[in-house]
């Protein structure tokens, strides 16, 4: 008997001359008999998957919209984000596959994240999620904010990392009146 590690391990039996297979996950301390082979199961590559940001700066109140894309590799696309610390809100904008856009089957983002579910894709659609985070108008300046997620297809996963923004003041210059201050003061 071999003791093998935590993990997720392919089961191959083969006793009686019949062989059987079957992907499960190994507590640490489980042994490995004669008769039953325990083997690490390799990861299946993830989908293609980006996330970019309008912006990295935001004001108190306001908004940016983020862009995850990502192509099929099978019938459905799963986006899953998390946002830490909660924003003031979150909405979906947009789902398109290949420039259409599309009704997911599931949907949703609030002040901690945002998933999105499509199905009835092929291999090699490109799916486009948009989503807007807006702060509160009492958002500390300074303050940075994380997202962080994955996109998977056809049990393959892909980690997007974490994206990051932060609260900037606002300027009495931004927008209008910026506009009509011929010498920046």
């Amino acid at each position: 008997t071999v003791e093998v590690p935590s993990g997720e391990y392919t089961v191959i039996s083969e006793s009686d001359g019949l062989t059987g297979e079957q992907t499960t996950f190994v507590e640490a301390g489980v042994t490995s008999t004669a008769n039953i082979v325990i083997q690490p199961t390799e990861p299946e590559d993830g989908p293609p998957a980006e996330r970019q940001l309008s912006s990295t700066q935001i004001t108190p109140g306001g908004e940016i919209t983020v862009t995850v894309q990502t192509e099929a590799q099978g019938d459905r696309v799963a986006v899953g984000e998390e946002f830490t610390p909660a924003v003031a809100e979150a909405s979906i904008e947009s789902v398109t596959v290949n420039g259409n856009s599309v009704i997911p089957v599931f949907n949703v983002a609030d002040s901690t994240g945002a998933s999105v579910a499509i199905n009835e894709l092929d291999p090699g659609d490109s799916a486009v999620v948009e989503y807007s985070i807006r702060l509160s108008e009492d958002a500390e300046i300074g303050k940075n904010y994380s997202i962080s997620g994955s996109v998977s297809s056809s049990g393959g996963e892909t980690s997007m990392g974490t994206d990051e923004f932060t609260v900037e003041e606002v300027s009495p210059l931004d927008g209008t009146a910026g506009e009509y201050d011929a010498d920046n003061d």
